[in-house]
């Protein structure tokens, strides 16, 4: 991947060059996951500077908060499953209390409305790959926030992938949704 991304210079994102581009930067990043996370974290930095729309952004992301869960650097984990969830227009108050989580809380048993498991298993399918990807760092989000002693942002997150489920389908994260609502 380096090499087509040398081929493409000096201006590797162009718009004829784009795609390749991002495609290079990804097999890049996940190519040096395993033995230099330093040159992983400037590919998937660079993915975040120059793409143009979210999706662009979704393997860099996930490159990069595996090799941070991997190495047990939570808060930074937790920091990039924001600013992911930010690219997706989800934001979380750096102002959680008891009165904020039991207001998550009673919105996610107001979509539930006493549906049982069968009720849930045949919601439609989902087909928006921007909230596949919200429930997957949301799922990170809620790991990241446990393992730093945060169950406010914990509970937050896991209502949050919940709603995201119900309002949107079942997808591949469905049933992390589902257990991340249950943990809490």
């Amino acid at each position: 991947p380096d090499a087509g991304i040398r081929v493409l210079q000096p201006n590797p994102w162009k718009q004829e060059t784009y795609n390749w581009c991002i495609e290079l930067h990804n097999q890049s990043a996940e190519a040096y996951r395993c033995f230099n996370p330093v040159e992983t974290k400037k590919r998937v930095k660079a993915i975040q500077h120059h793409a143009s729309a979210p999706q662009d952004k979704f393997r860099g992301y996930s490159v990069l908060i595996d090799l941070l869960l991997r190495e047990t650097r939570f808060s930074e984990a937790f920091t990039e499953a924001q600013c992911g969830l930010r690219t997706l227009g989800i934001k979380f108050s750096h102002e959680l209390g008891v009165m904020k989580v039991r207001k998550f809380a009673a919105e996610t048993q107001k979509l539930l409305k006493r549906r049982k498991a069968d009720d849930l298993l045949s919601l439609p399918l989902m087909t928006d790959e921007k909230q596949a990807e919200a429930i997957r760092l949301c799922a990170v989000y809620v790991s990241a926030s446990i393992c730093l002693g945060q169950s406010m942002s914990a509970a937050i997150g896991s209502s949050t992938a919940l709603k995201i489920t119900l309002q949107n389908g079942i997808g591949s994260f469905a049933a992390v949704s589902f257990v991340l609502y249950g943990v809490e």
